[in-house]
Formats: structure tokens, C-alpha cells, sequence
């Protein structure tokens, strides 16, 4: 890339960055109910148990029980 170019990473692309020098990034990730069951379907599969408990926990304090339930807790 140069200077001055923009990258767009079209919804559901994985990706990796690394930043050499002075750099400004603008990054925009949306997870909402209408994402979720998609971000839960990667999560359950590319994430290890402990990650997976965390954010489950993290959901029910923040008052998404119905969303925290969907998250594979079992197993590897």
C-alpha cells in the first residue's frame, strides 16, 4: 500500500495488520443482534474454551442472557 490509499475488508473477512511507522487507522467492526449469531458461529469454532467463558460472562453482566446462551461453553 501507499500513502494516501484506502483498504476496505468486505464483512466477515479475516484479517491481520501490522503498522510500520506513523500510521492512522479508522476501524469499524459492528457486532449487534443481527451479527451475532454469525460472530457466535466463529466464535465457537476459531476460540478456545477459556475465551468463550469470558465473553459468555461478559454478556450476562452487560444483560444479554439470551445472546450469552448461544456460546458453545463444552468441550476444547
Amino acid at each position: 500500500m501507499f500513502p494516501e490509499d484506502l483498504l476496505f475488508i468486505p464483512s466477515g473477512w479475516w484479517r491481520q495488520v501490522l503498522n510500520i511507522g506513523q500510521t492512522v487507522v479508522i476501524a469499524h467492526d459492528v457486532c449487534c443482534r443481527l451479527t451475532f449469531p454469525r460472530y457466535v458461529a466463529d466464535t465457537n469454532v476459531y476460540t478456545n474454551r477459556t475465551v468463550r467463558k469470558r465473553l459468555q460472562c461478559a454478556l450476562r453482566r452487560a444483560g444479554f442472557d439470551e445472546l450469552a446462551v448461544q456460546l458453545r461453553i463444552s468441550g476444547a
